[in-house]
């Protein structure tokens, strides 16, 4: 198989084609690196393939893959389908909705990881909503605080595990070890790779780079779990499951332990004092430095 660069794998799933066309067009667009576009579709109920080709021929942009899965696997699963066609030697993966922040977006993020021979990054983005009218969102950014990756693996692996989460259209990985992460988070999350893919690396004592520049436009209100309780617990299912699982194979990490207990706790909707004390009790050490990251600038994005 030959390689590219990056292969930028757009995920869909009963999309609203006008949005879909708009996520393409902004990888169209990237300048200044070798990349290929992979269209990894869930099984939707509508053909809208013909659109979708007809983008392409448009832009004359023939590098292109379409992967339509006749059945509905769940977001996981339709990401291994796209990362297996991919020949890039780094994946980016986004859904209909968010935009790649600019032409140049890709080439950096590429270089960035290259230099650094990172197996996962995550950047920076700009939130928006359109509930109303265009709002652009600078602050509750995920994780809220990114210095903390400038510090030992241990720092940032206590603040992702015990509620620093990341947002998972600005991750970048390396192509095989995607596959191999998400190959394994695949029997035990359905919906949610970025999370429990994360924690899959971090638990292998794998490092995450932070990388400082917006690289996504995310809309807010459009993700499965925006305001809908059923498809927030499936997901805090998902992400529990797996770092159940985690902790199966890694018994003695007792960072990843704490993280066990607190998504139970959020999975059970138990935020009371006595459930951190809980954790506190028996992961002191890991509660304390998380307290100590928690003093920490909190970022925002203008």
């Amino acid at each position: 198989m030959s390689k590219t660069q990056v292969s930028i794998i757009i995920l869909s799933y009963n999309p609203i084609l006008d949005k879909l066309l708009n996520t393409i067009k902004s990888a169209i667009c990237q300048k200044n690196v070798d990349f290929e576009i992979i269209v990894a579709d869930d099984g939707s109920k509508d053909d809208f393939k013909s659109g979708v080709i007809a983008l392409f021929s448009a832009y004359s942009f023939t590098n292109y893959k379409l992967v339509f899965n006749a059945v509905n696997n769940g977001t996981v699963k339709n990401a291994i389908s796209g990362i297996k066609e991919a020949c890039g030697e780094y994946v980016y993966l986004v859904s209909q909705g968010y935009y790649i922040f600019d032409e140049y977006a890709i080439s950096d993020y590429y270089q960035f990881a290259k230099e650094r021979n990172a197996k996962v990054c995550f950047g920076d983005y700009a939130g928006y909503s359109v509930a109303n009218s265009l709002n652009i969102i600078t602050d509750s950014l995920f994780p809220p605080i990114t210095s903390v990756y400038n510090k030992p693996l241990k720092c940032y692996k206590t603040s992702f595990f015990l509620g620093g989460n990341i947002l998972g259209a600005s991750y970048f990985r390396e192509r095989e070890f995607a596959l191999e992460s998400f190959e394994y988070i695949s029997k035990y999350s359905k919906y949610t790779e970025d999370g429990p893919s994360t924690a899959y690396a971090l638990a292998k004592g794998i490092d995450v780079y932070y990388y400082p520049r917006k690289i996504v436009w995310y809309e807010i209100d459009s993700g499965i779990s925006s305001g809908n309780d059923v498809w927030q617990k499936r997901i805090n299912n998902d992400i529990h499951n797996a770092y159940k699982a985690l902790s199966a194979d890694y018994p003695h990490d007792r960072v990843l332990d704490a993280g066990v207990m607190l998504t139970e706790n959020i999975l059970n909707d138990a935020y009371g004092l006595k459930d951190t004390v809980k954790i506190f009790i028996k992961h002191p050490i890991a509660s304390l430095r998380k307290k100590a990251i928690n003093r920490m600038p909190k970022r925002t994005i203008s």
